[in-house]
This record gives structure tokens, C-alpha cells and sequence, in this order.
């Protein structure tokens, strides 16, 4: 054990000394990630518990003047940084599809690691962000991923300063500042009062800007994977990952001018904890083509609860997914038990048996993720409209995509393990629907329900981990630039089901505090607060 901890402590010391930066790596909150840890710690924490408990019995608190210095200072932040981040890469040899962290000490190069270092202290002051929503108790705009956002964010900029201060992440600085300059002089103008208000039309604009802001960053560094500058390609596809997902589940971010919310928004708060309603990015129906199902045939041919007549149908349904799901896992497996290599496995496009089976039952496979949309539909003919999350339908819909694209194109080779970890993950997961459904009254004894989410986690991380070793082999013969889409939307279905997860079997609700205090702040009385909770009852 001693030489197992002297190995680690060993390897701690060399990657915060010798792999560092030179100019950078003894600058202030630089030196050790050990501080920034607990900064991170103590924030998330004081958001989700601390602060709420804090604030439980107390007002809101209204620091208009605060609020608008915070702003103000902001803006000039990312202003400064913007500015220089222009200079050096307008007014020098930059390239912005694939550029190289600085190797001199030169005077250009000092100034680029001090834009950086600016930047991770913008993002370290940006936490405050949270905090004021904490202390005005606008818990609705605490979600998993708000708190996600700014800890990867003070966390990733740490390890720029630290290790790459510059190259072509500079392009990553330089759009977000841009942003943050929008996006806080929206929120200084905002507080300084309703008059002010007709000249902030181009609200709507500032999420479609953060939305270009990620595709941008996307595009750059997928074009940059064609290309060989000395930049760690690791970078390149945790920015891929990073910005793809939050492509897909950005939202509006909140007023932070300091302006009193509305009463309907204050009674949708509830004044519950953080993270309560963390999901509520996943919790409503899909808006195609099963939404319009669901619109146009659901509400208007089943006033009448069919579900009773429907059990031998999922009975059916389920065992035959059980079956083909095992009957593929088997076969699957079979190719894996031959030559086939877990670190890199080319795809064989000649006719020989073995891989013509493969290609057979990577098609197979392709069928199956077409069959499983029925479950979505099963969910709209029994009325279960909780479970159509878009968390599901986007499940359903990208494997769908993804493996049409594996089936036409990649038929076998390094990509085919998902299936293989996939499959034994349905077997487990349609047995307990078949029990489930085969046998009601033992539904609620099968403890291990929530094990199938876990199992579903660590299939992804294991695919997550798999499809991430041909990245860092230039000599693998399988398509390098499948792994820049697979992991994105593998990092993304992650955070999903992490979420989904929490929310579910970690977060136990809190119940609503009844109060017949009347709140002077904005008006909201007893009535409108139970009137909001019967309607929350009514959705459930």
C-alpha cells in the first residue's frame, strides 16, 4: 500500500511541476488544483444545501445595487479579455483550425497566458452567479445543469492556465467572452428598472448566440482533428463533447439584474431546494413526429383507460425483445471470442464468413433500435406521458441514427462492443419489464429496478472509455472521426441518465412548506401557492 500511495503522490508531484506550463504554473490559484477543489466543493454544496437551509424561514434578499456593480464588472472583465484574445489572434500568425500552446517566454506569449489566467478568474467569479440565485431563493434556475456548467467551466479553465494556456482554445475565450459581454449588459440594463425594459428587445437573441457560440467551437475543433499542429487531441474532443451537449440542452440562462420575478414565476418556485426539479430539461413530451402521436390520436381516442387490455400484447412484446436481445448479445459475443481486439479493431469488408456474419448482425441490430421505438409508442397508448421525457426520445431516436450509419457504413470492427455491452443491458432491462408486466402484484418487491439505471451509467462509461482508445492510436485502421460523433452524444445520454438518476433515487423531494404569510416582495399569497400545487398534483 505504501508504494502504491509513494507511486501516486510521485505522480501528483510530476504533473503539477514538470508537465505545467513554466510561466504559468506557480501563478495565484494555479500552483495546486487542491484549492480550486474545495472552492468547487464548498459552492456546489452551499447551492444545493447549505444556502437553501440558510434561507428556508427568511425573505429573499434584494441587493439591486450589488447586483448591478457585479454586472457592470463583468462586462468589463470579458471586454478586456476579448480585446486582447483579438489581438493575438488577428494580429499575429494564428491559426485558428489547428494551433499549437506557445513554446517560447517570449513578451506575445506572456500575454497570451495572462489572457487565460484573466479568464479562469472570470469564471471563478462568474460562481457568484449561483449564489445570488441562492440568496433571492430563485431555486428554479439552480438545475443540475447550471451548477454542471460553471464547475466543468472553472475547472476546465484551471487546467488551460495550468497546462495549454493558448493555442487554439484561445478561439473557445474569445467567442464566450464576446457572449458574456452580450449577456451582462442585458442583465445591467434589465436592473436598472422597468423603464428600460423597451430597449431590451433582443432578449430572445442571447441564447441563439450562446447556441452559435457551442456549434462554432464544435466545428473548430472537429476540422482541427484533420489536422497535426502538436495541440493534445484529448483537448479537442472533451471540447467537442462539452460544447455538443450543451448545444443540445442550453437554456435561457436567468435574469441576474436583480429585478423582482413575477408572481406566476415565484409560485412555480415554491421556494423548494435546488435540484428538485433538476430534469425539467427532460421532463416534457418530444416535440416530433411521437409528440404529434400523442397530440392527434392520444388525447382524443383513449378518454377511456385501455390498459388492461394491452397486457398480453407488452407480455408478447417483451418476451420477443428479451429473446432477440439475448439471442444477439450471444452471437455478438462470438466475434468478440475470436481474433477480435478490445484497443483497436479494424472493420473486415472481405466476404469471408466471419465477416459477413458480423455485418448480418450488426444490421440485426440495426432492426432491433428500430423495433424498440415501440416502446414509446406503448407509453402513449397507456397513457403514460411522465415516461415520454426527452431524455427517452432522444435515446431512442440517436441510436436509431447512430446505428443506420454503423450499419451502412461500418458493419463490424472496433464499434460493434457497444452493441455487444448494449444488448446484455437490454436482457437485464426487459426482464424486469416482463416481470413487471407478467406479474404486477410482485412489482414493487424487485428492489434492483434502480441497478438497471446503473448498469445503464456504466455501459456508457465503458463505451465512453472504449470508443476513446482509437483517439490516441493514429495507427488503428478504424475511422478515427467516428469517435468525434459517438463520444458527444455518449458524454451526453451520461449526463442524462446521471441526472435522470439523481433525481430519482439520491434526491428525495422535499415537502411543500405551507405558508399563509403574504410575500411583500411580490404579492404572492396562500392561494396562488396551494393553486400551483394542486395543478403540479393534477400533471403528476
Amino acid at each position: 500500500m505504501s508504494v502504491i500511495l509513494r507511486g501516486l503522490w510521485q505522480g501528483y508531484g510530476y504533473l503539477v511541476e514538470n508537465a505545467a506550463d513554466p510561466l504559468s504554473k506557480n501563478w495565484f490559484l494555479v500552483s495546486s488544483p487542491l484549492v480550486l477543489v474545495v472552492i468547487l466543493a464548498f459552492y456546489n454544496y452551499f447551492c444545493t444545501t447549505i444556502g437553501p437551509s440558510l434561507m428556508e424561514n427568511r425573505k429573499p434578499l434584494v441587493f439591486k445595487n450589488v447586483l448591478k456593480a457585479y454586472n457592470l464588472f463583468h462586462i468589463i472583465l470579458s471586454a478586456y479579455i476579448f480585446y486582447e484574445a483579438t489581438v493575438v489572434m488577428f494580429f499575429t500568425d494564428f491559426n485558428f483550425f489547428c494551433q499549437s500552446v506557445h513554446s517560447s517566454s517570449d513578451l506575445n506569449a506572456l500575454r497570451i497566458v495572462s489572457g487565460v489566467w484573466w479568464y479562469y478568474m472570470a469564471k471563478l467569479t462568474e460562481l457568484f452567479d449561483t449564489v445570488f440565485f441562492v440568496l433571492r431563493k430563485s431555486y428554479r434556475q439552480i438545475s443540475f445543469l447550471h451548477l454542471y456548467h460553471h464547475t466543468v467551466m472553472a475547472f476546465a479553465s484551471w487546467l488551460a492556465v495550468k497546462f495549454y494556456p493558448g493555442g487554439q482554445a484561445l478561439f473557445v475565450g474569445w467567442l464566450n467572452c464576446f457572449v458574456h459581454i452580450v449577456m451582462y449588459t442585458y442583465y445591467f440594463i434589465s436592473g436598472l428598472g422597468p423603464k428600460y425594459k423597451k430597449y431590451l428587445w433582443w432578449k430572445r437573441y442571447l441564447t441563439i448566440m450562446q447556441i452559435v457560440q457551442f456549434a462554432l467551437i464544435s466545428l473548430q475543433n472537429i476540422i482541427s482533428l484533420f489536422f497535426d499542429c502538436g495541440y493534445p487531441i484529448v483537448i479537442k474532443m472533451l471540447l467537442i463533447a462539452g460544447t455538443s451537449a450543451f448545444t443540445s440542452t442550453h437554456r435561457p440562462q436567468a435574469d441576474a439584474s436583480g429585478t423582482a420575478p413575477t408572481a406566476d414565476q415565484l409560485a412555480a418556485e415554491l421556494s423548494q431546494p435546488p435540484l428538485k426539479d433538476c430534469s425539467s430539461f427532460v421532463a416534457q413530451p418530444y416535440s416530433g413526429v411521437r409528440n404529434v402521436i400523442w397530440e392527434a390520436f392520444a388525447r382524443q381516442s383513449l378518454d377511456n383507460d385501455t390498459t388492461d387490455t394491452m397486457i398480453q400484447l407488452l407480455s408478447n412484446y417483451t418476451m420477443r425483445q428479451y429473446n432477440t436481445n439475448y439471442g444477439f448479445r450471444f452471437s455478438i459475443k462470438l466475434a468478440w471470442g475470436w481474433d477480435y481486439k478490445w484497443v483497436c479493431e479494424p472493420i473486415d469488408y472481405s466476404e469471408n464468413h466471419k465477416a459477413i456474419k458480423i455485418a448480418y448482425l450488426v444490421y440485426a441490430y440495426y432492426l432491433l433500435k428500430i423495433v424498440d421505438l415501440a416502446d414509446t409508442i406503448f407509453f402513449v397508448l397507456r397513457k403514460k406521458v411522465n415516461q415520454v421525457s426527452f431524455l427517452h426520445v432522444y435515446h431512442h431516436t440517436g441510436m436509431v441514427i447512430l446505428t443506420w450509419g454503423g450499419a451502412t457504413y461500418f458493419p463490424g470492427g472496433h464499434g460493434t462492443s457497444v452493441g455487444v455491452i448494449n444488448s446484455f443491458v437490454h436482457v437485464v432491462m426487459y426482464s424486469y419489464y416482463l416481470l413487471t408486466v407478467a406479474f404486477p402484484s410482485i412489482k414493487k418487491s424487485l428492489w434492483w429496478k434502480k441497478y438497471i439505471t446503473e448498469l445503464q451509467i456504466l455501459q456508457l462509461v465503458l463505451n465512453t472509455i472504449h470508443m476513446s482508445t482509437i483517439v490516441f492510436k493514429p495507427d488503428c485502421e478504424y475511422p478515427r472521426w467516428t469517435a468525434a460523433i459517438f463520444l458527444p452524444q455518449n458524454i451526453f445520454m451520461l449526463m442524462l441518465f446521471f441526472d435522470f438518476y439523481v433525481n430519482a433515487y439520491v434526491r428525495k423531494p422535499k415537502p411543500v412548506v405551507r405558508s399563509h404569510v403574504v410575500d411583500e416582495t411580490c404579492g404572492v399569497n396562500e392561494t396562488v401557492r396551494e393553486n400551483n400545487v394542486q395543478y403540479k398534483k393534477k400533471i403528476q
